[in-house]
Formats: structure tokens, C-alpha cells, sequence
């Protein structure tokens, strides 16, 4: 909700009349907002008071080996490796593709669909 918020507006303040180049800002701003407002987050929180909303409610709280917040700079490295151990799997899911021998991935294996190439006289016609 909050992308669309201050997404929307945003890409068109960024798509005014120049054209094509702001526009491609506007949407790569547009698709990094997340990611940022969700590395900022759990950085300040977590390095602040070593809580998040969630964590407060829950009553937990993360610390470094002497009992106080981690600080902004480990909070952050903490919140990247996460990132990275939640993306790795899906990463890796679509490589799954380059070495299965009808080109499916696992969610066309699932469904069993499959990705086919149109002739060249097909893409013409589209």
C-alpha cells in the first residue's frame, strides 16, 4: 500500500514530457522502493533497540553478545544476509530451467505447462 502511495505519484512526476528515459527511472524507482523502505526498516529498528514492531509484540529482541542492540552497521550486514538466504531459493529455482531438458521450470513442471519459441513468421504476425 505504501508503494502504490508514493509510487504512483512518483512515476508521474518522473514521466513528464522528456519521455522514455524518465519513465524508466520512474519504474526502476518505483520497483527499488521496497526494498529499500525494507532494508531501512529492519536496519534502524533492529540496530536502534534491536526490535521491530513485530519483535516488540512478541517480546523479543536482538542483541550482540554483550546484551545491547547491534548497532546500525551489523543490523544492516544481519538484514542483507537475509535478504540473500530469502532470495537464494527462487534464484535458484529459475536456473532450474537451463538444465532441465524441456526447459520448465518448477511451476511449469507443477501445472505442466511450457515456454515454446514462435517461428519467426508467428512473431511477425504478433
Amino acid at each position: 500500500l505504501l508503494v502504490m502511495i508514493i509510487g504512483l505519484p512518483l512515476m508521474r512526476i518522473m514521466s513528464l514530457p522528456s519521455g522514455a528515459p524518465n519513465l524508466a527511472v520512474a519504474i526502476s524507482l518505483f520497483l527499488l522502493l521496497p526494498l529499500f523502505i525494507w532494508f531501512g526498516y529492519f536496519t534502524y529498528f533492529i540496530g536502534k533497540t534491536g526490535q521491530t514492531v513485530g519483535k516488540s509484540i512478541l517480546k523479543i529482541r536482538v542483541v550482540g553478545k554483550d546484551d545491547k542492540p547491534i548497532g546500525f552497521l551489523k543490523a544492516f550486514l544481519r538484514t542483507l544476509v537475509l535478504f540473500i538466504l530469502n532470495t537464494a531459493p527462487i534464484v535458484l529455482l529459475h536456473l532450474w530451467i537451463i538444465f532441465d531438458k524441456n526447459k520448465q521450470g518448477i511451476h511449469d513442471k507443477i501445472i505442466g505447462s511450457y515456454v515454446i519459441s514462435l517461428s519467426k513468421n508467428e512473431r511477425q504476425a504478433e
